[in-house]
């Protein structure tokens, strides 16, 4: 698949610290940095001035340091914008560590001093273009900073006279750009504008003006993309969605996938749209997250007073399923308010989290980090995972599901195996009353699939309060609802129930375990898929080139014989058989031996239907 930042296509330049870099081993110099768009383009390391890779920079992801290097980039015809052009954006994942008055992370340029060049670049606390006018360069750095704050930055030159360089990242996007011109403001009107500072070609560099040392830039780049043009507002969106989503840094907007369709709705999540982050994958962006923390409180010890939570180890996150979280702002200070009667006199903490989901990415591990949080527990029985299952937040009413922690160390509660379907809020109980919901421990949970019958297996522990297990079931994969009961057996951990004559379609299947007090807790979620009437056929190892050609055949139930015919493409039949298809997979080896090389159709007739499929025999 074509890939492309946010799926926005046309960047000309697109390099992140995940790909394309010669060295993955932490603290190594750089030699190359090679382009996602464009892999006979790269980036070169100078001698002694290299940067170097560093892994587990932000949200899990590497970064390349630079201090004092640099790396130089095609040029000429091969830059990222055309010489001339007063059009372009710029877009990049950075953050600079160290107080120095100027410095550039990026730019294209001559080795002129003045007049012709373009730049991500950091002045006096603000950042912005580097336009290069003369006499006093200093415009377009607009938008301030913090040292040691990861930001997601655009810079955009627009073609027109003034206000023409607009700066956005996280801290504005929801409201608007900060805005500047590139003329010199010592100067006079005749430098103002268009043509004024059109970009030369004949440097592309990363990290520094002429020398390594000259206007170094001292910090972090993780992500840099330039687009030879000005870009949409829904383009930009989709941008800033990609690279929230992979760095963990919340915009305080809706977030949305390569193909425009909504992941975090803010609109609807008003109340939770705080220190928004998620795990998916989303091939249109070569996008991968599959452990995400919130960079407001990751990498490191959490913030003093703030907690951070970590999701990861989804159990079915494929490409277009994501798992989004936010939180409602509230403190971390405990609380016996809202606390579900189940859990008694409990205290938790006063923050909630909220869940967006799309698709179905299964269970997930949510591990919270309470090291700079004061708080009642102090072992892993203190704690408690709540879901409310209705999302309303009200722990009151509804119903709840509890988990306790599956390990607890060093003032971190992990908590595996968490189904958080649907649109649920969660919270932590972190000074559990005697009573407190300690449900079974699911220790495993299966469903397999034999003609139109599904066989559920599972294996708990703990199971000392446990009365009975309640099956449900969801044709559409959401609306559950009981088939049947099997009833909780001493010292019994292993289960099984049979659920006959499944239509033909996908069902998702989950057990309610209930204790005699009436708590209950939940399995995950199952899917199979059960096939109808018809075949699903195909050859194993195609192209065929000696022996015999393996056809499975997957037939839904025992449909008797089959005649099975060989042809070539013009028509004529190389050979028949008559063969019984069973329930399941079935193989049938046809001998293709002596036949010349081409393309091959196999007929499969069954009750008067006919499915066919080819090959291709090879010498």
């Amino acid at each position: 698949m074509a890939q492309a930042p946010g799926g926005v296509a046309g960047a000309t330049l697109w390099i992140h610290s995940g790909s394309g870099t010669s060295t993955t081993t932490n603290g190594s110099p750089l030699d190359t940095w090679t382009y996602l768009n464009d892999g006979t383009k790269s980036f070169a390391g100078t001698a002694g001035a290299r940067p170097t890779f560093a892994t587990n920079q932000i949200n899990f992801q590497p970064a390349i340091v630079f201090n004092n290097s640099l790396m130089d980039g095609p040029t000429g015809a091969l830059a990222p914008i055309t010489a001339g052009n007063d059009a372009y954006t710029i877009f990049a994942v950075w953050n600079s560590t160290v107080t120095v008055a100027i410095q550039r992370v990026w730019s294209q340029r001559s080795t002129a001093s003045a007049g012709d060049g373009g730049a991500l670049w950091l002045y006096n606390g603000n950042y912005g273009d580097q336009a290069e006018l003369g006499p006093s360069f200093t415009q377009g750095a607009v938008q301030p900073f913090s040292l040691g704050t990861w930001y997601i930055s655009q810079v955009s030159l627009l073609n027109q006279a003034t206000n023409d360089v607009t700066v956005t990242d996280q801290t504005n996007l929801a409201t608007t750009p900060a805005v500047g011109s590139t003329f010199d403001p010592a100067g006079t009107p005749a430098n103002d504008g268009a043509g004024q500072r059109s970009i030369a070609n004949i440097l592309n560099r990363l990290g520094s003006r002429n020398s390594a040392t000259e206007e170094p830039f001292l910090g972090d780049l993780a992500e840099l993309i330039v687009f030879n043009n000005t870009i949409t507002p829904a383009q930009q969106a989709s941008i800033f969605s990609y690279l929230s989503l992979k760095y963990g840094i919340p915009t305080n907007t809706s977030l949305v996938n390569s193909s425009g369709a909504t992941i975090w709705d803010n609109s609807v999540n008003t109340t939770y749209n705080h220190g928004v982050f998620g795990i998916g994958i989303d091939n249109g962006s070569g996008l991968s997250v599959t452990s995400s923390n919130s960079a407001l409180t990751g990498n490191g010890v959490p913030p003093a007073g703030d907690a951070n939570v970590i999701l990861s180890n989804a159990s079915s996150l494929v490409n277009g399923t994501y798992l989004m979280i936010g939180n409602d702002n509230a403190t971390f200070a405990e609380t016996g308010l809202n606390v579900p009667l189940a859990a008694g006199a409990s205290l938790r903490l006063t923050r909630q989290w909220k869940v967006q989901n799309t698709g179905t990415p299964g269970t997930v591990t949510v591990a919270f980090d309470l090291n700079s949080v004061t708080h009642s527990g102090a072992s892993a029985a203190d704690y408690r995972l709540i879901v409310d299952q209705d999302g309303n937040g009200n722990f009151l009413d509804g119903s709840q599901l509890y988990y306790a922690p599956d390990t607890y160390s060093g003032n971190v509660a992990t908590f595996n195996n968490i189904d958080l379907s649907g649109s649920p809020v969660v919270a932590l109980i972190t000074a559990a009353a005697a009573g407190t919901p300690l449900p079974v421990t699911w220790e495993g949970f299966t469903a397999s699939v034999k003609g139109q019958d599904v066989t559920l297996d599972w294996k708990v522990s703990n199971i000392t309060g446990a009365n009975s297990y309640q099956v449900e079931y969801a044709e559409n994969g959401k609306d559950f609802a009981p088939i049947g009961t099997v009833s909780n057996q001493p010292d019994v951990n292993e289960y099984s129930f049979v659920h006959t004559n499944v239509p033909a379609g996908s069902h998702a299947y989950r057990i309610k375990e209930v204790d005699f007090d009436g708590k209950f807790i939940y399995s995950k979620v199952n899917v199979v898929n059960i096939l109808g009437s018809g075949l699903i056929m195909r050859v194993l190892g195609n192209p065929v080139v000696t022996g015999s050609a393996t056809l499975e055949i997957v037939a839904a139930g025992n449909i008797g014989k089959a005649s099975i015919d060989l042809f070539s493409l013009s028509g004529v039949k190389n050979s028949t058989r008559l063969q019984s298809l069973n329930s399941g997979s079935n193989i049938v080896n046809i001998p293709v031996d002596g036949l010349a090389a081409g393309t091959y159709v196999i007929k499969v007739m069954v009750n008067g239907n006919v499915y066919t499929t080819r090959f291709t025999k090879v010498n």
